[in-house]
């Protein structure tokens, strides 16, 4: 987790602030500033971590550790506020979840609360915020009647913290309007107590003519009347169909557009659609989507999925032969890539939504009931994959990064040729992977973690049955692709849309139910060069 993300999100509260107008004192905002230089001055300079003697040696020694990574902090508030911060950390959730959340690509959301609530704990917000406001050159033609209501407003309640939150999540823009949008009534009206309605309708942001906005191609009045939503089944095609009706709408009533979605049959039938025109957006495998991208140059990766804090997800190997595991399969458990090793953690401890697990009040809890009764929780332990040699083996599709690709690589380095060395069986998705060794059609099985749950609901005995062995090695998360030809207001609005509907309880249900997804952020292209490099090493050229 990168330490600077923490106080990114403060640059949200001057967002309402970048596009109006009006004037200021200089001389009076110079006199501010060097008011805030001199405050800031004791506390740049670097101060010795303390030990606190509520803390274990070895807490201590990880926290010392970590702000020496970290140093100063965020706009140089010196080292003993981020061990401060720490600190605080290590006394409310302990050391191990402490160095497990600062380990992955984004923290959970309870984690990235409690850590926006410590380091607040431990600086001068008010102090912080003054800063940011008043050292922005962008903000010197402000009134500093505007920036002190805005400030004012922002420090009550929890509003620092949510805008913490977003920027250490790195949710999308659009949440500041959520965050701050209830604060506009109140800032209207404490503006009103010192400035003129003349001189608040200057600080308003200003809206385009239709004649400013004529000949735009980024004009929603351009957009086209329809477009083309296409998925590929990681479960039963008919059953995604309908799940994915939900979203169809949603997009609908937010864009004012005509949205169908579609269900391919397979990888090939979605880089088709996109090719060729037929589709508009596609939600991909980060497999699929490099190799769409090579073979036709029309997309671009717009979002990428985040399931638990995680960007990256892996593979999981399965069997329904227990006597191949090193030791006994353990219940309750999962596999995670750790410290460059393959170790086994509690299912609560693991990323990915494991069976059996399901989220009550406080977080992640042991003992899911379905109608068909309680779940049994995920059985796993760690086998070499030398022992699937001759074995019947289950993977999803020939283009599914974790139902093929990776784990066929990992044959590959493992000396087994993924085409001789055993019976591969293509399923056609990933609980189909699941079911066929649950029902004995194959001896072993490969999908994404934790794919077990996709057939729990009629298969409540699945996590004993199908025990987790084996992992790949961490994969991008899966993205929706967008054509190259839709506007960019429009990919933003969909980005905003599929966002928002995910925040809520209705669409984290219905995202969940497709393909696991907890959050989503834009995708960056270069974090698919593994993949890349994965596709060359097999020489996969076309999906």
């Amino acid at each position: 987790m990168n330490w600077t993300r923490l106080c990114a999100p403060v640059f949200a509260l001057v967002l309402l602030a970048s596009g109006c107008g009006g004037g200021s004192d200089s001389a009076e905002l110079e006199a501010l500033r060097e008011e805030i230089a001199a405050l800031k001055a004791p506390t740049t300079t670097v101060a010795p971590t303390t030990t606190d003697e509520r803390l274990s040696s070895v807490e201590q020694a990880w926290i010392d550790l970590k702000t020496a990574e970290i140093g100063d902090g965020p706009y140089g508030l010196g080292q003993e506020a981020v061990s401060c911060a720490l600190a605080t950390l290590v006394e409310e959730n302990g050391l191990d979840e402490a160095r497990y959340q600062f380990d992955r690509d984004l923290p959970t959301r309870e984690f990235a609360r409690s850590l926006s609530s410590a380091f607040l704990g431990c600086v001068d917000a008010t102090k912080l915020i003054s800063t940011l406001f008043f050292e922005d050159p962008d903000l010197e033609d402000l009134p500093i009647e505007f920036l002190d209501c805005i400030m004012k407003l922002v420090l009550e309640g929890d509003v620092v913290t949510d805008l913490f939150v977003m920027g250490i999540m790195e949710d999308p823009d659009s949440e500041v309007d959520r965050i701050m949008e209830p604060l506009l009534p109140e800032l209207l009206v404490c503006m009103g107590e010192s400035l003129s309605a003349e001189e608040i309708a200057d600080l308003l942001p200003t809206t385009k003519t239709n004649e400013d906005e004529a000949g735009s191609t980024d004009d929603p009045q351009r957009w086209p009347a329809k477009i083309v939503f296409g998925f590929v089944p990681s479960q039963e095609q008919e059953q995604l169909q309908d799940n994915i009706k939900p979203l169809m709408d949603v997009l609908e009533a937010a864009l004012g557009i005509e949205v169908e979605g579609i269900v391919t049959t397979d990888y090939t039938g979605l880089v088709t659609a996109m090719g060729t025109g037929q589709a508009d957006l596609g939600a991909f495998g980060p497999f699929g989507y490099v190799l769409a991208q090579q073979q036709f140059e029309n997309m671009e990766v717009l979002i990428q999925a985040v399931r638990y804090g995680s960007a990256t997800y892996h593979g999981q190997w399965m069997t329904n032969d227990p006597s191949i595991c090193d030791s006994p399969p353990q219940p309750g458990t999962a596999l995670e890539n750790k410290y460059g090793d393959i170790v086994q953690v509690g299912a609560v401890e693991a990323v990915a939504l494991q069976v059996g697990i399901y989220f009550g009040n406080s977080g992640k809890v042991l003992g899911e009931t379905v109608d068909a009764g309680p779940v049994s929780p995920g059985m796993s332990c760690t086998a070499d994959l030398s022992k699937i040699r001759g074995k019947r083996v289950a993977f999803t599709s020939e283009s599914s990064t974790s139902g093929y690709i990776f784990p066929a690589l990992q044959l590959i380095q493992a000396g087994i040729n993924p085409g001789t060395d055993i019976v591969p069986i293509f399923s056609g998705g990933h609980d189909a992977s699941v079911a066929a060794v649950y029902n004995g059609s194959a001896d072993i099985g490969v999908a994404y973690d934790d794919a077990r749950r996709s057939i729990r609901k009629s298969e409540a005995d699945v996590g004993e049955k199908v025990v987790v062995f084996n992992i790949t090695s961490e994969i991008p998360n899966d993205v929706v692709v967008v054509s190259s030809l839709l506007p960019d207001s429009l990919q933003t609005a969909v980005y905003n849309a599929i966002y928002g509907y995910l925040m809520t309880d209705e669409g984290e249900a219905v995202f969940d139910e497709m393909y696991g997804w907890t959050n989503i952020r834009r995708a960056v292209e270069s974090d698919f060069d593994v993949v890349r490099q994965a596709a060359a090493a097999l020489g996969i050229t076309e999906p």
